[in-house]
């Protein structure tokens, strides 16, 4: 077995794979740091590992790396048993990978929730949340995140469950469940649903750097439960949203869909709000 896996790259940086085991450990390392947000939840979770895997893996690739002699195309260029073992060895990382997958998955439809195909739909499904009682059509599955933020001065801890479904030609979709503190007077929901409302229009506004149009309609019935539904656009800027908030056992339930103003589709919108069933929750 050669010593080194690696030869330097002359005069343009970096290590070429001279064996099937660079080769290998190359293919694994970028195959790794491109999955890392299959290891973990949120997008900045996710490039912190990603930053981990790519200096731990380039560090190794370093150590394999011969320190004196320069690669070369001809000389070096892999034998036909090393080409086969390293494809080999790709397929075997690879279907290693697909099924860590196929695990992950399985684990997040056991804990999270589940999809339920509807006949003839290619796109969209129900989305069975186990964490939080409640079904709806999706056309994606979602991403799962838990946000727990104090209450200054308080022994409060508010905890938010938030559900993302994300489809480039179609939008963004999400449902993000608020607990409410016990003891509570939330007997006036117009204040209740409008301090919801503003802020999410002030999040927009701070994303987008401009103060957006926002149209609240009248508190209405969702189902039997209090709700509250509004619009809002950028003036300049191309996005567009919809939403509702509703009122249910102590929780405060936000459903959001937006994209940008020319795929905005007001029938994906009632589609996925006139999706939503509770099942146990609403019962406590």
């Amino acid at each position: 077995m050669k010593k080194y896996w690696f030869k330097k790259n002359k005069g343009k940086g970096g290590s070429i794979p001279t064996t099937w085991q660079g080769a290998v450990q190359f293919v694994l390392v970028i195959g790794l740091i491109t999955q890392a947000h299959n290891f973990v939840d949120g997008a900045l979770q996710a490039g912190v590992v990603g930053a981990i895997i790519a200096g731990v893996g380039f560090w190794l690739m370093r150590l394999k790396t011969d320190p004196i002699e320069i690669y070369d195309r001809v000389k070096d260029k892999l034998s036909f048993k090393e080409i086969v073992f390293t494809i080999i060895s790709i397929v075997v990382v690879f279907f290693g990978a697909l099924g860590i997958g196929t695990l992950q998955i399985n684990h997040q439809h056991s804990t999270i929730g589940y999809p339920v195909r509807i006949e003839g739909e290619p796109v969209w499904f129900k989305f069975n949340s186990i964490k939080d009682d409640f079904i709806i059509e999706l056309p994606s599955y979602p991403n799962y995140t838990v946000q727990n933020t104090p209450i200054p001065n308080t022994d409060i801890v508010l905890t938010t469950s938030i559900y993302s479904s994300q489809r480039n030609e179609i939008g963004d979709f999400t449902i993000t469940i608020a607990g409410l503190p016990e003891g509570g007077d939330y007997s006036d929901t117009e204040i209740l649903f409008n301090n919801g409302i503003n802020g999410i229009k002030n999040d927009l506004q701070t994303q987008s750097n401009e103060e957006p149009l926002l149209t609240i309609k009248p508190t209405e019935t969702f189902i039997g439960y209090p709700s509250k539904s509004f619009l809002i656009e950028g003036r300049n800027q191309n996005f567009k949203m919809m939403g509702t908030l509703i009122l249910a056992a102590k929780k405060l339930y936000i459903l959001g869909y937006g994209s940008d103003k020319t795929s905005f589709s007001e029938s994906n919108y009632t589609r996925f709000i006139n999706s939503l069933k509770f099942e146990d929750v609403v019962k406590k």
